[in-house]
């Protein structure tokens, strides 16, 4: 494989490839009162590492 793809934008912090990571779903950060408090940390913690 040349490029991976993760459509669930989580991708492993240490990938050996290149890959791409889709952002399909960013409410989290603009309806934040919406979403749950596990889904809000993660997406704070993970996504910037992932991106």
């Amino acid at each position: 494989m040349d490029l991976l793809h993760f459509p669930n934008y989580l991708a492993p912090l240490r990938c050996p490839l290149p890959y791409i990571v889709h952002f399909y779903d960013l409410s989290v950060f603009h309806y934040p009162d919406l979403q749950t408090l596990r889904k809000r940390w993660i997406f704070r913690v993970f996504l910037a590492r992932v991106a």
